[in-house]
């Protein structure tokens, strides 16, 4: 087509040869733009030139450089403009430059070509915008995206093929249909407020909604929207929408997974504190066990060092005085008692830990209990004489107790106080009858245990402090002792001063009416 349009330049070049003109094209079509006949010009002058015909016009263009710089390259004098073809996007005009005044063409033949020429732009301009559009068609059908117009009323007047299988239609059966047929109820008053929105700012806007399919099923759409304006007044609207339900899907199961492994780290936490926590107990139960074997070393070590050494005594010496083999069997008896009495403790702590529930409860009468402790007791005391102080109502008081178990407890306190005193010393027991329960008060007036070791005091392996040659006092007693008192409902606590003397406070439940 460029070539007939250069034919025709050269014929109504030879036309107005005699009347020093020079002809060229301008505009802003494609393929006809700068087309010069005979002029020897830079392409930089003609494209600028070009510019200010099409941005001024005939009437202005004599006040910009480019024509300065035509009169200066070819010494021109008038220039004159014919359309060739005119619309409101497309201008397309013969320049024909002269060395004088133009006069009006009357030649028939010039007049023929421009109109031929003319034609020819014409056709040329509409093919070219026919191909553009029909290569925006094919693109647009082509895309996987919802791609759509609307008219001012929101009617849809333009949407691609692709976009309309996607929801089950064909083009046909969406082309005139209001664009609110096609969203969910609970999404109407978003898209109104978005279209809004939209002609408010006269901008593009975006938005999600539910694209309902032909099957009723909703989709999810993320769309972006731009008005279409005619003399700044909007006359549609043109967008552009993408099913995003697989993401949004995606991203919802990312959401869970998320929650999900929130949860499995909080999880993994409390295993690692409890694993922790785990580790720390069986290192507290290994240094138990291992302060425990080093008091029981202790406490039968002692005895057994006794016993072994008067024993070979015995048994090596023949000339050995009656009284003398009397004094060292009475210390063999005391040493194996000794003995027998550390292990039945460590035995009734280990068979009281396996079953709580082997307590035979039955109704007691606690003083009677308390002076029988008292009495088996006192030759311990008066061995060591020991001054025993009680203060013991004669009232009866009745709890529900082990007999046999309870009397093992109250026993391991006071051996445990006649063991913390020393000869000559004190011990005080005392019972207080209270509207609900009974407390029984064991003092000495020891040495006083040291705060460090009172918080120890009833651990199952820890040596409460002082022995002595007959009695063992290790934590196993006294541990027995604290849970007997637990499983009988009560409560047993220590209060010691250093230099003064060590109290054992008991608490047990009355029977009450």
């Amino acid at each position: 087509m460029q070539t007939k349009f250069s034919e025709i330049l050269k014929l109504i070049s030879e036309i107005t040869k005699n009347s020093s003109c020079y002809i060229l094209m301008a505009g802003n079509a494609p393929h006809v733009v700068d087309s010069v006949g005979e002029i020897n010009l830079s392409d930089d002058l003609i494209i600028q030139f070009n510019k200010d015909i099409i941005n001024y016009g005939l009437n202005s263009l004599k006040e910009f450089s480019s024509w300065s710089s035509l009169q200066e390259n070819i010494g021109i004098n008038d220039v004159d403009l014919i359309p060739l073809y005119d619309t409101n996007e497309v201008h397309v005009y013969l320049v024909i430059l002269a060395h004088e005044n133009i006069e009006k063409k009357e030649n028939p033949k010039f007049d023929v070509y421009v109109k031929t020429l003319s034609r020819l732009v014409e056709l040329e301009t509409k093919i070219v915008n026919n191909n553009s559009q029909e290569r925006l068609r094919t693109l647009i059908n082509t895309a996987i995206d919802f791609i759509f117009s609307l008219n001012g009323f929101g009617y849809i007047v333009e949407v691609n093929e692709n976009g309309a299988n996607a929801l089950g239609y064909s083009v046909e059966e969406m082309l005139g249909k209001h664009f609110l047929d096609f969203i969910g109820e609970n999404d109407r008053a978003e898209i109104s407020s978005s279209f809004q929105k939209m002609l408010t700012s006269k901008s593009t806007t975006h938005f999600e909604i539910d694209f309902l399919h032909k099957l009723k099923k909703s989709l999810k759409y993320e769309f972006l929207a731009t008005p279409l304006l005619e003399n700044n007044t909007i006359v549609g609207m043109m967008g552009i929408g993408r099913d995003i339900s697989q993401r949004k899907k995606n991203e919802e199961a990312i959401k869970n997974l998320n929650k999900k492994l929130e949860k499995a780290n909080k999880l993994v936490a409390l295993e690692r504190d409890r694993a922790q926590k785990q580790i720390t107990v069986l290192e507290q139960i290994n240094l138990l066990k291992n302060e425990f074997i080093s008091n029981v070393s202790h406490e039968l070590r002692t005895p057994l060092a006794s016993i072994v050494g008067f024993a070979e005594t015995l048994s090596s010496e023949d000339d050995l005085s009656p009284e003398l083999i009397k004094e060292f069997s009475n210390i063999i008896l005391t040493e194996g008692k000794r003995l027998a009495r550390f292990i039945e403790d460590i035995l009734d702590f280990s068979k009281l830990e396996e079953d709580s529930s082997n307590l035979k409860l039955e109704e007691e009468e606690i003083v009677s209990l308390i002076k029988d402790v008292i009495s088996e007791t006192k030759p311990k005391m008066e061995k060591k004489n020991i001054n025993l102080i009680t203060e013991i109502p004669e009232a009866e008081i009745s709890i529900f107790a082990d007999r046999k178990k309870l009397f093992k407890a109250i026993l391991i306190i006071i051996e445990n106080a006649i063991s913390l005193t020393e000869s000559d010393g004190q011990i005080i027991i005392f019972v207080q009858d209270f509207p609900n329960e009974v407390e029984i008060f064991v003092s000495d007036s020891g040495a006083g245990i040291p705060e460090e070791n009172l918080k120890m005091f009833f651990e199952k392996f820890h040596s409460t402090g002082k022995t002595n040659v007959e009695t063992p006092v290790a934590g196993a007693a006294l541990s027995l002792a604290k849970q007997i008192v637990e499983y009988h409902k009560g409560v047993l606590h220590v209060k010691s001063i250093v230099g003064k003397g060590t109290t054992m406070i008991l608490h047990l439940p009355k029977i009450t009416n």
